[in-house]
């Protein structure tokens, strides 16, 4: 070959042109972003629409379908879903993958700008907004201490939030679980009754007090003089003598309500290990990198501790631990690998020189694979390091059959030089064949679109950059080198190392004479040899029902949460006490480290830190059970507990997730109920609940329109006066010291305690008197869902199941086989979403990935071969590469998953380059005059060494990964399990099979062309 030749006669070219590759490298290693997965497309847009006051009923009716109505229209959207609660209406847009997110928010906004005219006047406007990986905070920060929450508040304020947001790379800190100031105007009821005024006259009076405006400008002498009125209220006291006028003159505001500041009712309270605690949320910007980000965060948080020691400032959530955890356990793994590699080399050939050169190899590979990484903005992720960790024992194929051939003439007696470049022609164009079909069968995974194209894509490119560096290096250095340092030492001496190495020489040449004998046995019995080995392909199929399924392998990232849900309308003490419970069973556990409680009326969130695998004895699935376990004894709740992983559940958060569709709420409910209880029964399921869970009871009024329009009163000016009197109203704003604080105007809570009071409630009229509310309405206890949930503008609900000791398909088939037994009525029907749904879409689009991987793998060696037969033949590799996976996966106990799917398409383009490198020697002995017999017998053991070597440097490069050690290591073991099982396998059947077929296929192929030729040669008989 050209290149190869020039490589041997231009030494310092080539090394010169390797030591610009590596500075390149090295640089664009030192620039590559570091975070712990890929940057995924998110085509989501969401709209959050807050209507106060409103039930989940009415803000589904006046609010979400409106908006769901006008969206259905927007283009490229595939699946529409909203979540409509009280107060509260979030609709949730899923995109095509190739559609543009910026784009789709445009166009959403558009459409939702032309229906806000048609929705209740008094909603906040909509917040809408694209899906953002970068919108999770990279750091949660607790503050605790011996204040109270205002004095660590103004702590935060004044010592933390600005030194954080002057970090290098922060977006932002937002403050959590303080509790804010506000002005409350508490009006007396009676005497609001005596001076016959109300609430809403009260607010006006108010916001019209304060305020300053710009009046405009007048001239005085030579220039212009700005006028304002000045008319903000500057104190407490101002507010309390404001003027209030009435008929016969002004009463002061304090003689008709009580006014004060105070504490704000705390939306929701967080503790850390039991501490009340003020929380703060730490973004990155989009381009940062999240390791030297919360490197800079750290080092802040560090001072501000030396400075003020009696504050207790946690960094309880913190993403670089787990990147640097998993990355360092992904490096160690490949240099384990890396390491076992260049072993298998050395006893393979005895020959240290040889050995050098091949591990030379390695490292310059990785380094031109960073560059390349660089240049098409591949970061360093876990992901795009297993496909470093994984190429390395790929990296030195090419070299191998390389060094070998030219170690083989070396021995035979040629030059350096001459060796050097007979050694790489005769294998040049076959690696040049097996790294096209390595680096094809990616190429469909890196243009696939969704969830497993995300996170692969980077593994993909990763692999292929360090198989074409490779391949580089095998055409150019590796002769160069050899063609100037490979030495056959002829070592007369008898020592430890020489009868060792003689004796490994021994078994070898043993290995090759028993299988040239098996050759010749198998060549002579083709039929039975095709028949043992089609018996060996048949009995693996027969262990893919053994296979469990599972979306993604769950990684044990230490940290665990608990979702703490209590019936709707529960008051937030009566949470607090369930934490409180929770808490103390979690205090029994000896591996928690840390909790973290968040706590919103009746809902809670619980963090719990564990450490990492190397820290515990004990798997996090097996912490999370005991949790489960010990907290379900506490009455009265609803519990979630769940491994916080990546694989740990798709759009429902559970491994299970069923949607029931339907249009009447109240049979919904009823076919919900049953679900729940028919799945309860499936053996492994845990916490099996309803998204249409029992609603709480709410107070519905219904004004009756004839006797309030006779007091010229309207449902607006009604619903106005009761939202101030029940909850308050904000009436204006009072600044202090450059904050501003609420003022709100209110009647006593303390005097409205159920429905009479209710009631009783005085309600102003156009005719300037009050009459009670209950002489113009009739007020009722109805149950409410608690959320209503739709998709494509149907209500659905969600029925979800965490499992525990069996796999996503296992239960999704148990379940199903017991829901085929009941009787859905006419117009619902059900499907299972969550994981399953996601595992079965990623599972076929990768399966159609692997079929492309395999007809681009034909290709490519039809156009190296000339040939459409000896790829082919080729390609028997494939099924048993496949089954051997299979037997991999069942015998590690291993669930298929979209890893171990991404492991059979690599074997694909792995396996085959065996049978390359054997079929294209015997063609070229062939070529040479030997017969085909001859050819076979001779290439297969010539070829043997360099098989078995490239086999062994690929299966111990990935045991590491496939035992699975380390942080992170459960994501990357299926993948290595599967090509160890399917390469070795492949390579046994490999060296047997693949010259039987050749024959086999060969004489087929020429019978036809035989038959062919005799109809041939009669129709030109007959037509002469």
């Amino acid at each position: 070959m050209k290149i190869s030749k020039m490589s041997i006669n231009r030494p310092v070219a080539i090394v010169t042109i390797v030591f610009i590759a590596i500075v390149f490298g090295i640089v664009g290693f030192a620039s590559l972003p570091v975070d712990l997965y890929p940057s995924m497309n998110m085509p989501y847009v969401s709209i959050v629409t807050v209507y106060p006051g409103s039930g989940p009923e009415e803000v589904e009716n006046l609010i979400t379908e409106p908006i769901e109505k006008t969206l259905s229209s927007v283009n490229d959207l595939d699946e529409l879903t909203s979540y409509s609660s009280a107060g509260v209406s979030q609709i949730v847009l899923k995109f095509q993958d190739s559609t543009d997110v910026e784009t789709a928010v445009n166009n959403v906004r558009e459409k939702v700008d032309g229906v806000l005219s048609s929705l209740p006047d008094d909603i906040q406007k909509p917040i809408i907004r694209k899906a953002d990986p970068n919108a999770s905070p990279i750091i949660k920060i607790a503050v605790s201490g011996n204040e109270d929450l205002n004095q660590l508040k103004k702590f935060i304020d004044d010592k933390m939030v600005n030194q954080l947001q002057r970090a290098e790379g922060v977006a932002s800190v937002d403050v959590n679980g303080y509790k804010e100031k506000e002005i409350q105007i508490i009006l007396k009821r009676d005497k609001l009754e005596g001076y016959n005024l109300s609430i809403n006259k009260v607010m006006q009076v108010l916001k019209a007090q304060n305020m300053s405006m710009p009046i405009g400008d007048i001239q005085e002498g030579i220039s212009n003089l700005s006028l304002k009125i000045e008319g903000e209220f500057k104190s407490i006291e101002e507010i309390r003598n404001l003027p209030i006028p009435i008929k016969s003159g002004t009463i002061k505001l304090r003689d008709i309500a009580v006014i004060q500041e105070v504490d704000k009712d705390m939306e929701a309270y967080t503790f850390v290990n039991g501490q009340p605690s003020i929380t703060l949320d730490i973004k990155k910007q989009s381009t940062a990198n999240t390791v030297a980000v919360a490197d800079e965060i750290n080092k802040v948080v560090n001072k501000i501790k030396s400075e003020n020691p009696d504050i207790n400032i946690v960094i309880n959530k913190d993403d670089s631990i787990n990147i640097r955890n998993s990355i360092s356990s992904v490096q160690n793994t490949g240099l384990i690998g890396g390491i076992l590699a260049i072993v298998v080399l050395f006893i393979f050939l005895k020959n240290f020189r040889s050995t050098l050169i091949i591990g030379t190899a390695i490292p310059i590979s990785i380094i031109i694979a960073f560059a390349l990484m660089y240049f098409f903005k591949v970061g360093l992720n876990m992901v795009s390091l297993m496909g470093l960790a994984l190429g390395i024992g790929m990296l030195v194929d090419n070299g191998i059959v390389v060094l070998e051939n030219i170690f083989r003439y070396r021995k035979e007696g040629l030059g350096r030089k001459e060796a050097a470049y007979k050694g790489v022609s005769e294998v040049g164009f076959s690696i040049i064949a097996s790294t096209l079909t390595s680096i094809a069968v990616f190429l469909p995974i890196v243009f696939t679109e969704g969830f497993a194209a995300d996170i692969f894509r980077d593994m993909s490119l990763t692999v292929t950059f360090s198989l074409i560096a490779s391949l580089v290096i095998a055409l150019t250095l590796i002769p160069m080198m050899c063609s100037k340092f490979l030495k056959i030492e002829n070592n007369s001496r008898e020592n430890f190392a020489s009868k060792i190495s003689n004796k490994w020489e021994n078994v070898l040449i043993s290995i090759e004479k028993k299988y040239k004998k098996l050759l010749l046995k198998a060549l002579n019995h083709r039929k039975i040899t095709s028949f043992i080995v089609a018996l060996i392909f048949v009995a693996t199929v027969f262990l893919v029902p053994m296979l469990g399924m599972e979306f993604m392998p769950k990684i044990d990232e230490g940290t665990f949460k608990i979702d703490v849900k209590m019936p709707q309308g529960t008051v937030v003490e009566e949470t607090l006490k369930t934490v409180d419970k929770v808490e103390k069973k979690l205090n029994g556990i000896d591996e928690i480290k840390e909790i973290y409680v968040k706590v919103q009326n009746n809902t809670a969130n619980i963090q719990g830190d564990v450490g990492t695998v190397n820290e515990r004895k004990r798997s996090i699935d097996e912490i999370v059970e005991q949790i489960r376990n010990e907290i379900k004894v506490i009455p009265g709740t609803e519990f979630s507990v769940a491994a916080s992983s990546m694989g740990n559940g798709g759009s429902s958060g559970k491994p299970i997730a069923i949607k029931i569709v339907g249009d009447d709420y109240n049979k919904l409910h009823k076919i919900s109920k049953e679900f729940v209880d028919v799945i309860e029964n499936v053996n492994g399921t845990r916490e099996v609940t309803s998204s249409l869970s029992d609603g709480g009871n709410e107070g519905v009024i219904e004004i009756n329109r004839n006797k309030s329009s006779l007091y010229g009163m309207t449902i607006s000016g009604i619903v106005g006066e009761l939202r101030s009197a029940v909850n308050g109203s904000i009436a204006s704003k009072y600044k202090v010291n450059g904050d501003e604080i609420d003022i709100k105007i209110m009647y006593d809570k303390n005097k409205i305690n159920n429905l009479q009071d209710v009631k009783n409630l005085p309600i102003s009229t156009a005719l300037g008197i009050k009459v009670p509310l209950d002489e113009i309405g009739d007020i009722k206890k109805e149950k409410a869902p608690s959320q209503i949930n739709r998709e494509n503008q149907k209500r659905i609900v969600i029925v979800d199941a965490a499992l525990s000791g069996i796999d996503t398909n296992t239960a999704k088939k148990q379940i199903s086989k017991k829901l085929d037994e009941y009787n859905m009525p006419e117009g619902y029907y059900y499907e299972f979403g969550g994981d399953s749904k996601d595992m079965m879409e990623s599972f076929s689009s990768l399966g159609k990935a692997l079929v492309i991987g395999i007809i681009l793998t034909y290709l490519i060696m039809a156009a190296q071969f000339e040939s459409f037969l000896y790829p082919f033949v080729i390609m028997f590799s494939v099924p048993y590469a496949l089954a051997g996976g299979v037997f991999a996966l069942v015998i590690s106990k291993t669930t298929l998953s979209i890893v171990g799917i991404i492991g059979m398409i690599m074997l694909v383009g792995i396996v085959v380059n065996n049978a390359i490198v054997l079929i294209d020697y015997t063609n070229q002995l062939r070529e040479k005059g030997y017969s085909r017999r001859e050819a076979l017998l001779i290439a297969g053991p010539t070829r043997l060494r360099p098989i078995l070597m490239t086999t062994m440097t690929t299966v111990l490069g990935m045991l590491p990964m496939a035992i699975g050690m380390g942080q992170g290591a459960e994501m990357q073991a299926p993948l290595a399990r599967v090509i160890i099982g399917g390469l070795s396998l492949a390579t046994l059947v490999t060296l047997i099979i693949i010259p039987v077929n050749y024959t086999i296929f060969e004489d087929i192929a020429r019978k036809i062309n035989k038959t062919n030729n005799n109809m041939e040669k009669n129709i030109n008989k007959v037509a002469s």
